[in-house]
């Protein structure tokens, strides 16, 4: 098996209804849930989290909603906050589209009407304003509650235009929009009112609240018709339309008002108006306070949400369709379960069994208090759990893909932390903060499916450690036991209760202790920041890794024992080869603890849990990461002949066209550098820069930018600037979104090759103005020295041969004042004026020789020239003389 290098997050489940309120949009299966600063929107069909509403605007989520409405077009939503701005929100794109200062103190309750135009807000001083929410100004303002306005609710029929508010005095109130007054009180109720709900006509109204009654109102005199004491503290109420049939509903019922409400016992309950109950749940294992009830009619569903943050989807028999869990609170464990489902403990009396890629849940309900740790079959058909309620419970999967509870083991007297169950399935172990260990026989569980658990009989008990036990593990062939405690120590028992070794050498408590798969070695990690590695043989510590800045809190085998994944206080994952001692890849999603981490079979998948209710699933693509390696130096290598076959094409253009769209500045400027160097490149250059679109020709000055910050490349970077500057407008250069930027990092280094340039200039007319000085010297000094030997051989020179003789002098000294101005001595002079006589006497040798075949070959000799240019040899002696 190949060692995994690579992992990627897939799949990242965090919290997305973290209490608040749950609204519907419209007609479709589409849920807006208040998820503290921002409104997550959840589709119920594909069971997954498809946008947030308002997340760009609190990132850091300082300032929550409090409450929030949806128009019944879906869409608008108008949120209200604790800083007392209203938002309206445009619930396609989740962009705010305007917001408002609501009133000095923040709002409690807001409320779309029927044509999806006005908005009405309540405030905690009492006080109602009415809002047109598409001209965009406020239409009423309604004084007369006391105390916080919690409910508004406008009538169904927009003709009537009345609006329906009640307050913590217990009084709902019914006000004419036409007028701005209150035209109806109605005041039965003795404690809160918690919900009001029309009928499609609306002449009738349904309120309940929390003193266990359920009010009938006749809207227009405001008569109370009818009151139904219903034995349980109502927290909302549903008014249904006759022709959705509901259990207990039938052909009589026609006459009466039917109602679904649900409350404290977490049961939906059917009644009419004439105080008649026509169905109710039965009790809910897992039932809890339900706080809303939303109608989903269009879809055959019926929504509640109870105070757990969990969202029920029930069908219209009241049979359980889904659920949802928005807010996990911190995950404790994870186990990965058959066919890509996960088990989940939190911190919650229930264990969520969910699919990978799914926000949907199954519950395994039956622990009293709080579940710390599980432990899944090799098969994933058993799993069992802890708890603090001191016991284990088996759970077993039925043909229904159900899991039931079979088997229940009491005996602890304290918080049970950690489970194992053998691979064998014949026993299970368990360990406590009451220091014993316990092995339980689990072979009579087989053939169980029943819902009544059957007790756990317990083989032996041991008293392992002096401090609470933090973990157990069971070896690969079911022989060995393992325990790790705060103690500091490790222990390997028998699975006849006997102790083998104990592991010394951590500095704190053991937090989890793992065996390999293929080896005879235990790794253990500790709150002393390292792993250890240790050999079953003679108990002795063989490795030890470090790499944690804080504790760690679990490890595990994967690769064939090849490799190991720990986590830790410090929210980091890491893999390492164990081999090695290295740490080949640090993963970092999580802001908190990581309690949890699971592995899948295949070891393709890592789960991994923590304080942060982040539940992250990284997929391993060490593959695919290679393969990509791969194909890029190809396509790298392919791409490199093109350019090489475009230059010799002198293409210019496709050639930084292809570097351009690469991104890579250094093999761009290789390019450039070319053609700058080649005769026509730089027309075919200016061409080229000319065509370029707006954010090519950014990205090619953000190029050049960097290229004038090296002196080595300037000259190349000052060129293309050149003729960036000749060829693009600069009202055109000026709208470039990072132009500024650049020609405030291009002034200061321009600014020093010019002055350097402007110091090498100086510096070369120096050494030229002195060459020239000394050439005089030079050639007077030749003809000095030289006079008498050769004075026989210059006489017969004519003016070419002079004029031959200062061109090939000249030849020289330009020679000469090159190498001056490249390297240069203080002396230059001297070095240069001994050189150039070496070299001006070997001139007049090669010239002296050219006279002689030249006079060879004369025939006709005039004796009379001879003479005179003996006089003329004589007086330029005698000029030589009197300058020296």
């Amino acid at each position: 098996m190949s060692l995994k290098k690579e992992f990627v997050a897939v799949e990242m489940r965090d919290a997305f209804f973290t209490g608040g309120s749950v609204l519907s949009i419209g007609c479709t299966s589409e849920l807006i849930c208040q998820n503290g600063s921002v409104m997550s929107v959840l589709d119920i069909e594909c069971e997954r989290v498809v946008r947030d509403l308002g997340k760009s605007d609190q990132e850091d989520g300082t300032d929550p909603i409090l409450c929030f409405a949806v128009s019944p077009d879906g869409k608008r939503v108008v949120a209200a906050y604790r800083s007392f701005l209203l938002k309206q929100f445009d619930v396609e794109n989740g962009k705010c589209e305007r917001q408002w200062k609501a009133y000095t103190g923040p709002a409690s309750s807001i409320a779309f009407d029927s044509s999806s135009t006005l908005v009405a807000s309540g405030f905690t001083d009492g006080l109602v304003r009415v809002w047109d929410c598409i001209q965009c100004y406020w239409t009423h303002h309604l004084r007369g509650s006391r105390g916080r306005v919690s409910l508004s609710q406008f009538h169904p029929m927009q003709m009537r235009h009345m609006l329906y508010t009640a307050a913590d005095d217990y009084v709902i109130r019914a006000w004419d929009l036409k007028s701005s007054q209150c035209i109806t009180v109605f005041e039965a109720h003795s404690s809160s009112v918690t919900a009001i709900s029309l009928s499609i006509s609306g002449n009738k109204l349904v309120s309940s609240g929390r003193d266990k009654m359920i009010h009938i109102w006749n809207t227009r005199n405001g008569q109370l018709k009818n009151s139904i004491p219903v034995m349980e503290q109502i927290e909302a109420c549903l008014v249904v339309p006759h022709t959705l049939r509901l259990p207990g509903m039938d052909a009589a019922c026609l006459t009466e008002l039917q109602f679904v409400v649900c409350g404290e016992n977490g049961k939906l309950s059917v009644w009419q108006s004439d105080g008649k109950c026509l169905f109710s749940q039965q009790s809910l294992k897992d039932g809890a306070f339900v706080t809303q009830l939303l109608p989903l009619l269009q879809h055959g569903k019926i929504v509640t949400v109870t105070f757990d943050h969990r969202i029920l989807v029930w069908n219209l028999d009241f049979s359980l369709c889904k659920q949802f869990v928005g807010f996990s609170d911190e995950i404790l464990d994870v186990a990965c379960v058959h066919n890509g489902q996960l088990a989940v403990v939190s911190n919650s009396n229930n264990v969520r069994i969910s699919s990978l890629g799914s926000l949907g849940v199954k519950l395994l309900t039956g622990h009293r208090d709080t579940v710390l740790g599980l432990d899944v079959s090799r098969d994933g058909s058993l799993i069992a759990t802890c708890s603090k309620d001191n016991t284990v419970r088996v759970w077993k999967l039925n043909q229904s893909i159900d899991y039931l509870c079979i088997g229940e083991g009491v005996g602890h007297t304290r918080p049970v932390g950690c489970v194992s169950i053998s691979k064998s399935c014949w026993f299970l172990v368990s360990g406590s903060e009451d220091f014993t260990l316990k092995h339980w026989d689990a072979k009579s569980l087989e053939k169980l499916l029943e819902n009544s658990p059957k007790k756990l009989v317990c083989s032996w008990t041991q008293k392992a450690h002096d401090k609470a036990i933090n973990t157990v593990a069971v070896s690969p062939n079911d022989k060995l036991i393992a325990t790790g405690s705060q103690d500091r120590t490790a222990k390997v028992w028998s699975s006849t209760g006997s102790l083998v070794n104990t592991l010394r050498g951590h500095k704190r408590g053991v937090w989890c202790v793992c065996f390999s798969p293929v080896d005879k070695c235990l790794a253990t990690c500790s709150g002393d920041m390292t792993i250890k590695i240790w050999s079953l043989t003679d108990a002795v510590c063989v490795k030890t890794l470090e790499g944690h800045s804080q504790s760690v809190l679990r490890v595990l085998f994967i690769s064939n024992g090849m490799q190991l994944v720990s986590c830790g206080s410090d929210g980091l994952i890491k893999l390492w080869n164990v081999k090695n001692n290295e740490c080949v890849a640090t993963l970092d999603k999580h802001i908190g603890k990581v309690w949890a981490l699971a592995v899948t079979e295949d070891g393709d998948f890592v789960v991994s849990g923590g304080s942060d209710s982040l539940l992250v699933v990284w997929k391993d693509c060490t593959k695919e990461s290679e393969d990509q390696k791969r194909m890029d130096i190809e396509i790298e290598t392919q791409q490199e002949q093109e350019l090489i076959n475009l230059l010799q094409k002198k293409d210019y253009s496709q050639a930084v066209r292809l570097s351009l769209s690469l991104g890579q500045p250094r093999r761009l400027f290789s390019v450039v550098s070319s053609i700058v160097d080649s005769l026509d490149g730089k027309t075919e250059l200016a061409k080229f820069v000319g065509s370029l679109a707006k954010d090519q020709l950014d990205q090619l000055i953000s190029y050049t930018v960097t290229w004038n910050m090296n002196s080595k490349s300037s000259r190349v970077s000052q060129s293309l600037l050149h003729l960036i500057l000749c060829t693009i407008n600069p009202d055109t250069l000026m709208e470039l979104p990072s132009m500024k930027g650049n020609l405030e990092s291009l002034l200061p280094y321009t600014e020093r090759h010019m002055s350097r340039t402007a110091r090498m200039m100086q510096q070369a007319m120096f050494v030229d103005y002195t060459w020239q000085m000394m050439r005089s010297g030079i050639v007077e000094s030749v003809f000095a020295e030289g006079a008498i030997e050769q004075g026989n051989e210059m006489s017969q020179w004519t003016e070419d041969d002079h004029d031959e003789l200062i061109t090939e002098s000249r030849c020289d000294e330009e020679k000469q004042a090159t190498s001056a101005v490249l390297g240069v001595s203080s002396n230059a002079s001297e070095v240069i004026g001994k050189d150039t006589t070496d070299e001006h006497q070997n001139t007049v040798a090669k010239l002296t020789r050219k006279k002689t075949r030249r006079a060879r070959k004369q025939h006709d000799y005039d004796t009379s020239t001879c003479t005179d240019f003996s006089s003329l040899q004589k007086s330029k002696r005698l000029r030589i003389k009197t300058d020296d």
